[in-house]
């Protein structure tokens, strides 16, 4: 069975594992049957949750849903975007946020990620306080995905009283890291996403699915910030892995040292300050030893042919 963790200081209790909706628009994905039989199989092991972005996932999902007849047991961790409407003020966004829960044929989410700067006008925040206190979603989180070091200054200063953010981040991809300490150090809740980035670690020498998603995933767990993570799952045996390593347990030491013997590389923002504001100068890569590959191209691709 899946572990579960708090969300910060929200009170909200999710599964440490959600499937993610970007399932359904990287090829190979799998059909409405297959999709179906992914949720049944993850909700009985204590998955109640899935990640959903653009309007296309928001229709596989409530198909899949449908397909495998368990319509109103899940609820979505649902990011506001993708839904067609200009939002102007207040009613906009509730408007819009109604109707992405519509497409997926949900009441209510258990979590959603909103935008949010320092120009944000004040009627967007008083809509997101407003899905929230009418029940529409029980825990809200800013997206920090991008836009760093912005995103970084934004949060720090604490403009709303977010439950959470969504930082990049496992052992590889530490483009959050500084924003996971920061979330440690004040008890908000972090949830991540893009684990096994798209896939690109798994083409690194010598790594099996089977030997590597167990450790990998236990890295990223064993920071107590993180209450959970959304991965792609495209098939009932990737299901199968990411379940295993999601039961609670600890790291062992043979977890460590084979991410240590693998000689994964470790990404890292690199800052600098000009002129009194602080910019992202590039992103470093710290390799033990030079294998001729950053693995963080754009052209990442899925972790497994769907079979």
């Amino acid at each position: 069975m899946v572990g579960k963790r708090v969300l910060g200081t929200s009170g909200v209790q999710i599964p440490i594992l959600a499937m993610g909706g970007h399932t359904f628009i990287w090829e190979p994905t799998p059909d409405a049957e297959l999709g179906g039989k992914i949720l049944r199989y993850l909700m009985e092991q204590g998955v109640s949750n899935f990640d959903v972005t653009f309007v296309k996932e928001r229709h596989a999902y409530k198909a899949a849903i449908e397909s495998a007849g368990i319509t109103g047991k899940l609820e979505p961790i649902l990011w506001h975007m993708d839904h067609g409407i200009k939002e102007t003020c207040k009613d906009d966004v509730i408007k819009a946020f109604k109707l992405e829960l519509e497409q997926l044929g949900c009441k209510k989410a258990r979590l959603a990620i909103f935008e949010g700067s320092e120009t944000t006008p004040d009627w967007y925040y008083d809509a997101v306080t407003t899905l929230k206190n009418d029940g529409l979603v029980d825990a809200v989180g800013l997206d920090v995905l991008n836009r760093a070091p912005d995103k970084e200054l934004y949060i720090y200063s604490k403009a709303y009283p977010w439950d959470f953010i969504t930082p990049y981040w496992s052992y590889s991809l530490r483009r959050g890291q500084f924003l996971v300490e920061w979330a440690r150090e004040h008890n908000m809740g972090v949830y991540t996403i893009g684990p096994l980035g798209r896939g690109a670690f798994l083409k690194w020498p010598t790594v099996k699915p089977e030997e590597f998603v167990g450790p990998w995933l236990k890295w990223i767990l064993r920071e107590p910030a993180v209450a959970g993570f959304a991965m792609t799952l495209a098939t009932l045996d990737q299901a199968k892995l990411a379940v295993a390593a999601c039961d609670g347990s600890p790291m062992t030491t043979e977890d460590i040292l084979y991410l240590h013997r693998n000689n994964f590389p470790i990404q890292l923002p690199n800052y600098r300050h000009l002129d009194g504001k602080v910019e992202l100068k590039d992103f470093e890569i710290f390799v033990p030893e030079n294998h001729g590959s950053n693995m963080f191209k754009r052209d990442m691709v899925r972790w497994g042919p769907v079979r």
